[in-house]
């Protein structure tokens, strides 16, 4: 069994040697060409050209398992190429068939049988665009207003505008990344976007014209808008102060309320009086007060309150 499969192989090896050239080691012909009769040139019969190109002597080509017969159609052309034009490279070295092991004439002739073109080169080309929708025109308008830094990071919260112009009509507080549409309406990123998401349409009325806008008709404002908008003056809702936009992203407050026991002490001047104790918020500011009465009063002992009309001590 061994030595049949050794005979094999090795009939299977003179086989690929008399398809391969004696140059250059590549096939002599393609596999269309040998099913139409053509047959491949004999290097036998150019010995001496092949012997000053090539600088290859078929004289020693005596062993039919080593050395193949043929030459192909590229090398045979530049046996008559002038010598600056023909190539000079290195003489093949051919080895027998191993016993044992990998033959590599036998594995190149196998991988030249497979056919095909040979694989694409992957080229990372020009990057396709992504196409545009209603969310990422939107977040596209708001990354690019590099004027938006105060309106990013400042707390709009605790301000209200004086003039109702950088009032957005929709959510009737002040214009938060600005956006105009094509009838020159101005609106918050947000509450314009919001439309359009709701409606799923890339057409929409405006709010305030009903004119038919396409969603990437819609662009950022002005240079001259932002000028203005940045000089325009807030006041805080804490201690009135008026000041312009571009100073409220410093600003501090000189009362300091929490809005939580601010809520607490509106919820307990709106509720009726009761009997039940007081939380500990309501008791200090009651202490608080209390002291300051006394601290106005001629004799320091006693503080007079009203109490829906009348005066007690």
């Amino acid at each position: 069994m061994m030595l049949s499969l050794q005979r094999s192989t090795l009939e299977q090896h003179r086989k690929f040697l008399q398809r391969l050239c004696r140059t250059c080691g590549k096939k002599t012909m393609k596999e269309s060409d040998e099913a139409k009769g053509k047959k491949a040139k004999l290097a036998a019969v150019y010995e001496d050209k092949i012997k000053n190109v090539f600088r290859v002597d078929l004289r020693d080509d005596d062993n039919v398992n080593v050395h193949p017969p043929h030459i192909c159609h590229v090398c045979y052309s530049r046996l008559f190429l002038r010598r600056t034009q023909a190539a000079d490279p290195q003489p093949l070295l051919w080895q027998p068939h191993p016993r044992t092991g990998q033959c590599s004439i036998c594995s190149d002739c196998n991988e030249q049988s497979k056919g095909g073109r040979p694989p694409k080169s992957i080229h990372p080309g020009r990057p396709k665009s992504q196409p545009i929708t209603i969310d990422s025109h939107f977040e596209q308008l708001r990354s690019s207003m590099s004027n938006a830094s105060i309106l990013n990071t400042a707390d709009l919260s605790k301000f209200s505008a004086t003039c109702c112009t950088f009032l957005c009509k929709l959510c009737n507080k002040l214009l938060r990344f600005p956006v105009a549409t094509p009838c020159e309406h101005v609106f918050c990123t947000a509450c314009i976007r919001a439309i359009y998401t709701k409606e799923n349409k890339v057409k929409c009325p405006c709010p305030i014209c009903d004119s038919l806008t396409h969603y990437k008709q819609i662009d950022n404002v002005r240079a001259y808008f932002w000028e203005t908008l940045n000089k325009s003056s807030l006041k805080c809702n804490y201690c009135n102060i008026v000041l312009p936009l571009s100073e409220i992203e410093g600003h501090k407050c000189n009362l300091i309320l929490d809005l939580s026991v601010s809520r607490e002490i509106h919820d307990a001047l709106q509720e009726p009086l009761i009997t039940t104790p007081l939380s500990q918020t309501l008791e200090k500011l009651g202490t608080r007060i209390l002291k300051s009465k006394l601290a106005q009063s001629s004799d320091g002992i006693s503080a007079a309150f009203k109490t829906g009309g009348q005066v007690g001590i």
